[in-house]
């Protein structure tokens, strides 16, 4: 994490080919929907937060990936990474952090809307998967403060395919007010200024039959951090 302090102030370096090797491998290749993969490749995204302008195009590239080879599974890992980075670029200590944030708000409603697109032609069960995963993104979200409830609201509708509000109803700015207190509630200790697990308590909930044809599947699941 040093390096991403010291880094240049305004997150527009490139990563060098073997850090898009890297890269690739994290956030790519190896993501699943594991505690430890997500937070290997959150945890490369902040320590080269030096190319976060970089890195953002990236994510976003991934999260819109078009390709038939992409899972429901992968999918799902990759918008877990993108909030679990959205959670930890509120944190202070970390330069650059902050622009993740902002690149998160600038894809988000692409990113729903695709995912919503994409849910339409999978089937039911894999429907249903990202759907709740999809809700459970937007509910922690919610609960952290981190935008406007209405931009949330219209977040869900994209994903939902539903009639979208004015953006003159709610006004132009998703971001929260940075003074309210679930800001304050979700301030993280400033040491390590990046926490290396993913916010929210991932647990593996079981899934599919129990039958010996079948067999079971794991996936994670995000749990309120509010009791």
């Amino acid at each position: 994490l040093e390096q991403a302090r010291r880094g240049g102030s305004d997150g527009g370096a490139v990563m060098a080919p073997e850090e898009m090797i890297d890269f690739n491998r994290l956030c790519r290749d190896n993501l699943c929907a594991s505690r430890e993969a997500i937070c290997s490749a959150m945890a490369f995204c902040f320590e080269k937060s030096v190319a976060a302008k970089q890195i953002s195009i990236l994510l976003k590239d991934l999260l819109l990936d078009k390709g038939n080879a992409v899972s429901v599974e992968t999918r799902i890992a990759r918008m877990y990474l993108m909030s679990d980075i959205l959670f930890n670029s509120q944190q202070p200590g970390v330069r650059n952090a902050f622009l993740y944030r902002d690149a998160v708000e600038r894809m988000a409603s692409e990113v729903f809307s695709f995912l919503g697109d994409y849910g339409n032609t999978i089937g039911r069960f894999s429907r249903t998967k990202l759907a709740s995963a999809v809700k459970a993104v937007l509910g922690a979200w919610t609960n952290w403060g981190v935008y406007n409830p209405t931009f949330i609201d219209e977040l869900d509708d994209r994903f939902e395919g539903k009639e979208l509000v004015p953006e003159s109803e709610y006004g132009a700015n998703p971001i929260a007010n940075e003074d309210d207190d679930k800001i304050e509630e979700v301030q993280m200790e400033t040491t390590p200024a990046v926490r290396l697990i993913p916010q929210g308590d991932w647990v593996t909930v079981m899934e599919g039959e129990n039958d010996e044809t079948q067999g079971q599947s794991s996936r994670l699941t995000k749990q309120d951090t509010k009791q």
